[in-house]
């Protein structure tokens, strides 16, 4: 009774924006249980089907290109749950889970906590709730649409949140973090490190610039170090030569490549916006 009372009296006592904030947390969590139920027994497609094998005969299996993190996640819960392609869909639920509580989590750390922020936080949690695409992608056996969206926004939380810590906590906890955005997924964990230093850049926060650097190179070399010291160096890093190879425009073959992928691209996110997303996108606006 004593919980319900002071559950109560917050309740009470908190601004309208703050429990839109709360309601939407709720409705959305709700929401998302119900779409994934409908949609678990859905069968897996090629690429599923690729990290599974490779999570089932892991060490010994096909091996995927990127850090293993993402295939030990799916290897614990085979050992929770049993072996099966539910199990291997766990992490990446969970993933799509965590975001959706970081997303207005960012938002206040942002903006700041006021009642603007929190309208906004909730508008920002609906604009990505009712996304079909982020309920999709959460149950794929995959990477990049599973544990990684949930990985650089906890390094961004993270960034936020010790923004106003002493120069050596920012540099370590920022690095360190980092280091384990890499052992999901190589590259992708730079873009958003190299984000956050153009915009200390524009700002002309230079020592803020040079610690986001720091903490970068940190990073590296914790997750060069981790990952060296297992058996996972095994991998191969040459495939990351392709990727950087299409950022030459002068490459008729990437020309090409660019050219077909964009306008599939555009299409594709046009024909996953829904109707509520346009109005919360013209809302926004």
């Amino acid at each position: 009774m004593r919980f319900l009372t002071v559950i109560t009296l917050c309740w009470q006592t908190s601004s309208p924006g703050r429990r839109a904030l709360v309601i939407s947390l709720v409705v959305t969590t709700l929401i998302w249980i119900g779409l994934l139920a409908q949609m678990w027994w859905q069968p897996i497609v090629a690429d599923d089907e690729l990290v599974y094998t490779s999570a089932v005969n892991w060490p010994n299996g096909p091996m995927r290109v990127n850090p293993p993190l993402y295939i030990y996640s799916i290897r614990l819960g085979f050992a929770i749950f049993g072996q099966s392609v539910g199990s291997a869909r766990l992490p990446g639920v969970l993933s799509g889970f965590v975001t959706l509580f970081l997303i207005p989590a960012i938002v206040i750390l942002a903006l700041g906590p006021s009642e603007r922020t929190h309208w906004t936080a909730a508008l920002a949690l609906w604009l990505y709730a009712l996304s079909p695409l982020s309920v999709q992608n959460v149950m794929f056996i995959d990477i990049d649409t599973a544990s990684l969206t949930a990985a650089l926004m906890g390094l961004v939380w993270l960034w936020l949140k010790v923004e106003s810590h002493p120069t050596w906590q920012r540099i370590l906890f920022l690095g360190l973090a980092f280091a384990l955005t890499l052992w999901v997924k190589l590259l992708s964990p730079f873009l958003t490190m190299g984000a956050v230093c153009f915009f200390y850049l524009l700002q002309r926060r230079f020592a803020h610039f040079l610690e986001s650097f720091v903490a970068t190179i940190l990073g590296g070399v914790v997750f060069w170090l981790t990952f060296q010291t297992t058996f996972t160096s095994r991998y191969a890093f040459g495939y990351t030569g392709s990727y950087f190879s299409r950022l030459n425009i002068l490459d008729p073959e990437n020309v090409r490549f660019i050219a077909t992928v964009f306008p599939q691209g555009v299409g594709v996110i046009m024909l996953w916006l829904s109707i509520p997303m346009v109005i919360l996108l013209g809302a926004a606006w």
